[in-house]
């Protein structure tokens, strides 16, 4: 659900974000250009600073766990499950089937983080935005937004990528600095530690990053953090 149950996403080829009132007073509209590859924020979604803190959370590892229905998708479209390199060097439109797959035919067989989930609701209530930026691809945006809704987790944004030829971590890091504007401190939460050690080379100090796993979160620059810390 989002925050005040109002519908509220934006990937780089929206033209408008509605505010959230005195919930989410981010000042001014947040924009995207519609450029796939030049893709860059208009206007700051914090551009008045009033608000301090950032979350961003990724969801396929992170808000839910794939692992069942990755199995399944990997053995539908290659015959057989593949580890995650093995998965990277295959052609763009079969890792988009899986995916596809994984988000629709496999939803079921997502298992919630419910530990992360309650923990990001709380920093929601208690002023944290919560902008929720995955891989997928624009055409599973419908199906990502049921599922963030299932889980339950309050988010003031989501952002999808438009261009499977943009890889994820790429894709992402387009995106984190422009998010980060104005914010005074930005939490990432992803399960993917070489993306994170890729972010981690090219974003300042108000960053802290977050391997998610099933039995808990470790921080990059820190030591073991247990999911129900907030």
């Amino acid at each position: 659900m989002t925050k005040k149950g109002i519908h509220n996403f934006l990937d780089f080829r929206s033209v408008n974000g509605e505010k959230y009132g005195d919930r989410y007073p981010v000042g001014s509209e947040g924009k995207l250009c519609g450029e796939p590859v030049t893709q860059q924020l208009r206007t700051p979604l914090n551009q008045d600073g009033a608000k301090t803190r950032l979350a961003i959370v990724d969801v396929d590892g992170t808000l839910v766990f794939v692992t069942e229905a990755k199995r399944r998708a990997d053995i539908e479209v290659f015959g057989r499950p593949l580890t995650r390199p093995e998965f990277e060097v295959q052609p763009g439109a079969l890792k988009g089937r899986s995916y596809d797959l994984v988000a629709t035919k496999y939803k079921d067989l997502l298992v919630p983080n419910k530990s992360l989930v309650e923990m990001l609701n709380r920093k929601g209530r208690d002023g944290t935005v919560v902008a929720v930026l995955t891989g997928r691809w624009k055409r599973m945006e419908e199906q990502t937004k049921e599922t963030l809704q299932e889980i339950g987790l309050e988010f003031d944004w989501l952002f999808t990528n438009p261009d499977g030829n943009v890889r994820d971590e790429e894709f992402k890091m387009r995106l984190l600095p422009q998010l980060a504007t104005g914010f005074e401190s930005i939490d990432v939460y992803e399960d993917k530690e070489d993306n994170i050690h890729f972010f981690k080379r090219k974003v300042d100090t108000r960053f802290s990053f977050y391997i998610v796993r099933p039995e808990g979160m470790l921080r990059i620059c820190g030591g073991y953090v247990p999911l129900r810390m907030g």
